[in-house]
């Protein structure tokens, strides 16, 4: 079969009993998040034996619940470079009308703002708990870590050498030599390694989303 599938979580809740949602590593952020069925397994194995079906894992990870423990941050880094997933998606919890973690901050007097749904503007809508500073400074170096070149690239490596499809690899076509070509060229070249995420985090100014909740 040429080309590629791509499943997303939505695909999985129609079958809740084959659900493979991977989600933040803490467990007690996972409660809180009433992703129960996520706390009785390895998340870390699971990544790896989906990855050995030469299947790559694009994950999501949210930081700033209340029961996020000490060193969440560091933790992350770990879990995400441990596991060998390129794509690891990082972003600040979002308080969003309608939903739980909405309505509790409400009826506790700590949302300051409506949620916006982009957490990569470094804007906080509620008042967390290990405080706002804190919390985006962590943030921040997650991205800053995990999107470095040496760290980026590792994990690339090591998600290459474990994944082993069972199916014949088919040749490039034209999108993907056009696709190659051009990160060569921005990231390899122009950028020469990708500083951009660096620069992005640096040039954020959250001390306008700090003033409330410092």
């Amino acid at each position: 079969m040429a080309g590629s599938i791509f499943n997303v979580d939505d695909n999985f809740i129609g079958n809740k009993r084959k659900m493979k949602e991977l989600l933040p590593p803490a467990e007690e952020s996972l409660k809180e998040a009433q992703k129960m069925q996520n706390t009785h397994r390895s998340l870390l194995e699971s990544v790896r034996r989906i990855q050995s079906y030469g299947m790559e894992v694009m994950a999501g990870f949210i930081v700033g619940f209340d029961n996020d423990p000490e060193g969440i941050f560091d933790r992350q880094v770990q879990f995400i470079q441990e596991s060998a997933i390129p794509l690891a998606m990082v972003g600040l919890l979002q308080a969003l009308p309608g939903t739980q973690p909405y309505r509790r901050l409400h009826k506790e007097g700590r949302l300051v703002g409506e949620g916006t749904g982009n957490s990569l503007n470094f804007y906080l809508s509620f008042i967390p708990r290990i405080g706002a500073r804190q919390l985006l400074k962590g943030f921040g170096s997650i991205l800053q870590r995990i999107f470095n070149p040496k760290n980026y690239y590792a994990r690339v490596r090591h998600f290459l050498a474990q994944c082993q499809p069972n199916t014949r690899r088919r040749s490039l076509n034209l999108p993907d030599c056009r696709a190659l070509a051009r990160s060569v060229l921005r990231q390899g070249i122009l950028n020469r390694g990708g500083g951009g995420v660096t620069a992005a985090v640096n040039g954020t100014d959250p001390k306008g989303a700090l003033s409330l909740r410092a």
